[in-house]
């Protein structure tokens, strides 16, 4: 027969609220007297220890994994930085130089600078070797090479003196011209760009213009730099006419006097091994103001005639056209 369990023999229905059948199997029990009643037997179902609960076994967990968290803090050394919201972590950025290695000192980013040779070109290694002052213009140059910033040169252009540009400033120092980067190769289009800055006030006049122009006029010459064809018929693209002066302090003088502005082709000396071209921007009795655009240092000195005069290959006198 079957039997049908009662709502005492366990704590509920099944899930699907149905009975289970089953065998019934009548145990045999004592006899009793006669005359005396037997008491019913309930049957009881099989012994469940009682479980816990779905909020006690997450208190659990939460418990166990907050004491794990700070079991972990406190095995950390002294010295681990946890960097701050916003920041990024520098050991984990491996596209080069100032995130790389975090150097700080000149002699630790030079160190950098010539230990990784295939993150820096030997171009640059050579070129902060002789300059220092390119120093962090070089360490940069894995990190911010492949960036375009913008140029806006509006302040330098409605300045009342010759602005002071170099050929390695980041805005445009890591882009191409010629053989190599403008940093190291665009001295010449750096001083056009001075000058015309300062003579017509246009700020679109900026290096990155002045070398994409040259370049593609063919004012470049590979192995020598630029051609002093840019000084002589190129400017004109950029507003202003230039003529050949001679080497002498008074003619050089006279026409920074009249308003013009000086940009001499140099040869090996103060400011080259090989070549290179400055802007001079006035004179006095203790000698020439100069720009130049591979050095702040230099470009704060006064140069006597007889310093330079040597060094000079030509000289141009530009006026606005």
């Amino acid at each position: 027969m079957a039997y049908k369990r009662t709502y005492d023999e366990y704590d509920g229905w099944d899930e699907d609220e149905e009975f289970y059948e089953e065998e019934y199997q009548p145990r045999r029990r004592a006899s009793v007297p006669a005359g005396r009643a037997r008491r019913p037997e309930r049957r009881r179902g099989p012994h469940r220890m009682p479980g816990l609960g779905r909020s006690a076994v997450a208190a659990a967990l939460v418990t166990v994994f907050a004491l794990g968290l700070c079991i972990g803090r406190l095995a950390l050394p002294k010295n681990a930085v946890t960097p701050n919201a916003g920041q990024s972590d520098q050991s984990t950025d491996q596209s080069g130089g100032a995130a790389a290695d975090g150097a700080q000192t000149g002699e630790e980013k030079l160190a950098y600078i010539q230990r990784e040779t295939t993150k820096y070109p030997q171009a640059l290694r050579e070129l902060v070797q002789k300059n220092p002052e390119t120093l962090d213009f070089v360490y940069d140059y894995p990190v911010n090479s492949t960036l375009t910033p913008e140029i806006d040169l509006s302040a330098e252009a409605s300045g009342t003196s010759v602005p002071l540009l170099l050929q390695w400033d980041e805005r445009w120092g890591y882009r191409s011209y010629g053989s190599g980067l403008i940093g190291y190769t665009g001295c010449g289009p750096t001083c056009l760009s001075m000058v015309a800055l300062y003579l017509t006030g246009d700020a679109d006049y900026d290096p990155y213009t002045v070398a994409r122009y040259a370049e593609g006029q063919g004012y470049y010459v590979d192995g020598s730099g630029t051609a002093w064809e840019l000084m002589t018929s190129g400017c004109a693209h950029f507003g202003l006419e230039s003529e050949e002066i001679g080497l002498s302090e008074d003619a050089m003088a006279q026409a920074l006097a009249d308003g013009e502005v000086l940009i001499c082709s140099m040869g090996p000396g103060d400011f080259t091994d090989g070549g290179h071209y400055i802007v001079l921007t006035g004179h006095s009795d203790a000698g020439f103001s100069i720009c130049d655009p591979n050095s702040p240092k230099r470009s704060a000195q006064t140069w006597t005639y007889d310093r330079l005069k040597d060094q000079i290959r030509n000289i141009w006198a530009f006026h606005k056209a």
